[in-house]
């Protein structure tokens, strides 16, 4: 008598649609903490330049008040105070597609230059906060599409 050997198609396929099933749910949540520790290093990189730029008052821009990326504020700032490289070192950039040329943060001066922001576009939500530490102003849309509203610095 012949005896079977192996698997058969049906349990193979049971076998390949369990594992994708526990794949997915494995990916779902891994998801969510990744958006977490990207949203962690947005707050810790804007805090580290936030407590630079606004040491005393805001930040005056040479083309003056209005809306700044990063990237644009940042050959401007280590011309005019040379430490700013040594305490940072490189362009900050958001971690989900900010690059040297384009940071997606943003620097806000008002028109008395009195009033100034860094936003970041958190992608689990939240407010905003002034560089100084004390002045929080209301939540904004984010400009990046589904990535999520502006978010609060820290």
């Amino acid at each position: 008598m012949r005896r079977k050997r192996g698997f058969t198609v049906i349990e193979l396929l049971v076998t390949v649609g369990i594992v994708a099933v526990l794949a997915t749910v494995v990916l779902a949540a891994t998801g969510s903490v990744r958006r977490k520790a990207r949203d962690s290093r947005r707050k810790l990189e804007l805090a580290q330049i936030g407590r630079f730029m606004a040491g005393g008052s805001c930040y005056s821009p040479d083309g003056g008040p209005g809306t700044y990326d990063l990237a644009d504020l940042f050959g401007e700032l280590t011309a005019r105070y040379p430490q700013a490289k040594a305490m940072i070192p490189r362009v900050p950039r958001d971690p989900n597609g900010g690059s040297d040329e384009r940071t997606l943060y943003s620097y806000i001066l008002s028109d008395d230059g009195k009033n100034c922001a860094l936003f970041a576009n958190l992608e689990n939500g939240g407010g905003t906060r002034h560089p100084k530490g004390n002045q929080r102003t209301d939540s904004r849309e984010g400009d990046r599409g589904a990535g999520g509203n502006r978010g609060r610095t820290q």
